[in-house]
């Protein structure tokens, strides 16, 4: 069980990059069992393009860029039990995009690439997570948008409850 604090930002993306099947990426199914504003326990599904299933439940503390999480892997039939308690379930392929491909010289950092489906389909978004705050003040990529880390409706859950943004203005596929 990973037991720690969780520091990201979250981007818009102006344009996909090319040769996003070369990385790993999986089909993730999820939910909240628990939406509290001081808490929520979340329930994951990922199906690796590797053909692994892995399933997790998470608990994530108040906070926007910086806030406690402690996760733990959980039998993928059981998360799939769990989802299907859950209201609301968000459907996204995510693509493990080394950061090498960032035009900033700055390494050992992954992006991953969202690209949400169902009724959340043609939103795409992008995380980094960072070991401390001072380094989630790196550049990014290029083909990032507008950091949207703070905003509560580009959150999961925002998401999720809320559908998408009326000021989202797309993502080009190049």
């Amino acid at each position: 069980m990973s037991n720690n604090k969780e520091i990201e930002i979250k981007h818009l993306v102006k344009r996909v990059p090319k040769g996003l099947d070369r990385h790993q990426s999986a089909d993730i199914r999820q939910g909240y069992l628990i939406k509290e504003d001081e808490v929520v326990l979340r329930v994951r599904t990922a199906a690796w393009n590797s053909g692994e299933k892995t399933g997790f439940i998470t608990v994530k503390g108040k906070g926007d860029k910086v806030r406690d999480e402690y996760e733990m892997e959980i039998p993928y039939l059981y998360a799939l039990v769990f989802l299907g308690k859950c209201s609301h379930v968000l459907e996204k392929i995510r693509y493990i995009i080394p950061s090498i491909q960032s035009t900033c010289n700055e390494t050992g950092h992954t992006i991953e690439l969202d690209i949400f489906q169902g009724s959340l389909k043609g939103l795409v978004l992008a995380e980094v997570e960072f070991e401390s705050e001072f380094q989630s003040l790196s550049c990014v990529p290029d083909w990032f948008g507008d950091d949207v880390t703070d905003r509560k409706d580009y959150s999961n859950v925002g998401l999720l409850y809320g559908g998408i943004p009326d000021d989202y203005s797309g993502t080009q596929y190049e």
